[in-house]
């Protein structure tokens, strides 16, 4: 392999346990070797960089990175490219590190849009981008909002699952801790309530899998 095929494999051996610091080396040698003639994985590998730069909180860095990647496959593919969706994402979050909510906002249902025009309105992969959009509500003190998101979440799994499936389990949990956490009891009460029917009709009311 080219010594830029060593490189990402030196950073991606370091960002799966989340040692950012280290990964940031190889990462800013492989973008720094392209600058003069680009490969065509440059815009994964300029992402790479800026999303490595957000979880280190080198706000400006990333910011710019992680523009500069969506504008070339936005050249390259156009601006709905599924490509995108994971860039606008770490956009988002690198606003958020930075505590620019609205900017995030903005970001993050961008990248929402594009899972939405490939995947269905209420695909549930775009559960953890429901997520990250709750996190700036949060920052911006928009409870309401916020929990609004965690609701989305939920009913996108509802419709697509059906509400008897166990599938919807994860994301009845998710919500009511959610509710705990906002200090909402009784809202947390009813999704464990609903989960716990769940469990009981398929299970029988002794099953083991009622007691967690």
């Amino acid at each position: 392999g080219s010594p830029s095929d060593g490189l990402r494999r030196a950073r991606d051996a370091f960002i799966e346990p989340g040692d950012f610091s280290a990964a940031l080396h190889p990462a800013e040698n492989l973008v720094d070797a392209q600058r003069a003639q680009r490969g065509p994985s440059y815009p994964a590998d300029l992402a790479a960089l800026g999303l490595i730069q957000a979880e280190l909180r080198e706000s400006e860095d990333a910011l710019a990175n992680l523009a500069e990647a969506i504008g070339l496959v936005i050249d390259a593919e156009g601006e709905y490219s599924p490509t995108l969706i994971e860039y606008y994402r770490g956009l988002g979050r690198a606003y958020i590190k930075d505590a620019q909510y609205r900017q995030a906002i903005v970001t993050l249902e961008q990248a929402q849009h594009i899972s939405q025009r490939h995947f269905g309105l209420f695909n549930v992969e775009q559960a953890a981008l429901l997520d990250d959009i709750t996190t700036a509500h949060l920052g911006l003190g928009n409870t309401v909002d916020a929990k609004n998101m965690q609701v989305e979440r939920l009913d996108n799994a509802l419709r697509r699952f059906g509400p008897a499936d166990p599938r919807v389990i994860p994301f009845r949990y998710t919500l009511a801790r959610y509710y705990e956490q906002s200090r909402l009891p009784e809202s947390a009460r009813e999704q464990y309530e609903e989960v716990l029917n769940a469990q009981q009709s398929p299970l029988g009311g002794t099953h083991a899998g009622v007691l967690s």
